[in-house]
């Protein structure tokens, strides 16, 4: 006689709303949806940080989620209903050498150990 077959378990995975999305003037998949509230209303803020593109979605209701702010504002960004702002990138076409790292370190480490001293 045989053993008694288990049962398989089903797991089922659970779908996460994406946090970064793909900007459609670079292609890469670097914007984000943030969301602030204001006493006119929420508002939501939609900017990559690889090429700066920025745009203030006013009067999101409350029920949208970043993935439904993000799809408003392909649609309307694909029709040219509205117009971004670009703001410039921290950080973005600035190399920094190893060399200056360690200078800048080594100018801390000094402010750091004179505020010691002083204490």
């Amino acid at each position: 006689m045989g053993r008694r077959r288990k049962r398989r378990k089903i797991i089922k995975k659970a779908v996460r709303i994406p946090v970064l999305f793909q900007c459609p003037n670079c292609g890469s998949h670097t914007l984000s949806v943030t969301f602030r509230r204001e006493d006119s209303g929420r508002k939501a803020i939609i900017s990559c940080s690889r090429c700066g593109l920025y745009y203030e979605y006013n009067n999101v209701p409350s029920i949208y989620q970043s993935v439904d702010v993000y799809n408003k504002f392909i649609d309307l960004f694909e029709e040219g209903k509205i117009s971004v702002e670009f703001k410039p990138v921290i950080g973005a076409g600035e190399e920094i050498s190893g060399e200056e790292i360690v200078e800048e370190l080594e100018e801390l480490g000094e402010e750091i150990g004179e505020e010691r001293d002083e204490e």
